[in-house]
């Protein structure tokens, strides 16, 4: 069945959640910075009772510019995550498809 590895994915990143990191090399600053990304993908599929459509995905990128670790809080319209940035490092998390807005706190 072709469902079945997507939905044991899709399992996996509710359990461990949907957030990576990766380590920032820019100037040192003592301020959090957010940057939003958005990637549009067509969805293929199989099925003629639901045909290929595009989807965008929207990821908010925390960075924490400082030595020391954050605790930060992304407030967005429909979601509020609460993170702990280490230090010299983003943070990427994927934003509910109805976040219009966030910001960091």
């Amino acid at each position: 069945m072709k469902l079945r590895p997507l939905v044991t994915v899709l399992g996996l990143a509710a359990i461990i959640g949907c957030a990576t990191a990766s380590i920032y090399t820019g100037p040192v600053a003592a301020r959090p910075t957010l940057t939003i990304t958005y990637m549009r993908h067509l969805v293929p599929s199989d099925d003629p009772r639901w045909p290929p459509h595009l989807e965008t995905l929207a990821t908010a990128n925390v960075t924490n510019p400082s030595n020391a670790d954050m605790d930060l809080a992304l407030d967005c319209t429909e979601s509020y995550t609460r993170l702990n940035v280490k230090a010299r490092t983003t943070e990427h998390v994927l934003l509910d498809p109805g976040d219009k807005e966030c910001t960091v706190k």
